[in-house]
């Protein structure tokens, strides 16, 4: 689905008529201000569908998409650090890390403080 050729569903979407750089952003920020929008979305499960492999589509980054790799290799509601610093790397911040891993964010710092875990982003 090409943004600018839009399929019936697109003409409902929230998103309709914005410029298609707004859902392609680079920054945590940017890329929640699209979300944002995409949660006021009549037909965000239409549009999820018809994402490509870039941008925030049906409110969801191409990771958030792939299931990370805390959906794809644990029930939600584990934790693991490796993990972790995967997603913080990627610029999740942890209130979205806290929804992939399936606990609340107070529970997901905790317990990221108690395992000596830093809060930003890793050094190479």
């Amino acid at each position: 689905m090409n943004r600018n050729k839009p399929d019936s569903w697109y003409e409902l979407a929230a998103c309709a008529g914005m410029p298609g750089d707004t859902f392609y952003a680079d920054r945590p920020t940017e890329m929640q201000r699209a979300k944002d929008i995409c949660a006021t979305c009549p037909v965000i499960t239409e549009c999820r569908n018809a994402a490509d492999a870039f941008g925030v589509w049906g409110g969801m980054t191409p990771g958030e998409r792939a299931g990370g790799p805390a959906l794809k290799n644990k029930e939600r509601g584990a934790f693991d650090a490796k993990e972790y610093y995967y997603l913080r790397d990627r610029g999740l911040t942890n209130a979205q890390i806290a929804n992939l891993f399936g606990m609340h964010l107070s529970t997901l710092t905790t317990t990221a403080r108690r395992l000596g875990l830093t809060t930003g982003k890793r050094n190479p």
